[in-house]
């Protein structure tokens, strides 16, 4: 009958068996590979591991995944939000004339903010007429030259689609605050009602 070696982890849970390998110079010997024993390990069992505990094979219970309580619901259900909120491009970047396209963040908002008054401050300082006043935008297919009043306008919209979104967002996590059940959290839907693939065409 060969002889076997059953191997276990760095913890001592069971992982197979394998032929045990004679010792090249001692032929009636066998060699004991680390994380193993030449004992035998207990037979399977439902709801148990097998686990060597230095000295023998035992069962061990295998624990159940613990439920999360409803608190614990909610912090990921947030978490979930605000993931959508602030990555998902459908609420937090727009076109302009279904083609380029500018982001609703804080970054995006701020960009053009300093555009717009780039090009006061050459108007102030008589570089350029006001009427000559725009900016041009490069993209992959092409550009857009925005003038000074079109850029405050863009602004405005842009605040305005993302102070609806923030309102909304505050709303869904003040829903979800408010709900009191697991089943009621589970099922909520945190991406409806916000204003969504905005576009702008500018002439």
């Amino acid at each position: 009958m060969e002889k076997l070696t059953h191997n276990f982890d760095d913890l001592g849970y069971y992982l197979g068996s394998d032929k045990a390998t004679k010792d090249p110079l001692e032929n009636d010997l066998y060699l004991l590979p680390r994380n193993a024993t030449f004992l035998k390990p207990l037979n399977e069992k439902d709801g148990k591991l097998i686990k060597w505990n230095g000295k023998k094979w035992i069962y061990e219970d295998i624990e159940k995944p613990k439920e999360p309580t409803i608190s614990e619901k909610k912090e990921l259900k947030i978490n979930e939000l605000d993931n959508y909120y602030f990555i998902s491009p459908e609420i937090r970047e727009m076109k302009i004339n279904n083609r380029f396209v500018l982001s609703l963040s804080t970054e995006g908002r701020k960009l053009i903010i300093e555009q717009i008054q780039h090009l006061e401050q050459q108007i102030k300082l008589k570089v350029i007429a006001e009427e000559d006043a725009k900016f041009e935008y490069f993209y992959e297919d092409g550009s857009i030259s925005i003038t000074l009043v079109q850029l405050r306008q863009l602004y405005i919209f842009m605040l305005n689609v993302t102070n609806a979104n923030y309102g909304i967002y505050k709303t869904h996590i003040h829903t979800l605050n408010n709900l009191t059940t697991i089943e009621e959290i589970d099922k909520y839907d945190f991406t409806t009602n916000y204003l969504k693939n905005q576009k702008l065409n500018i002439e």
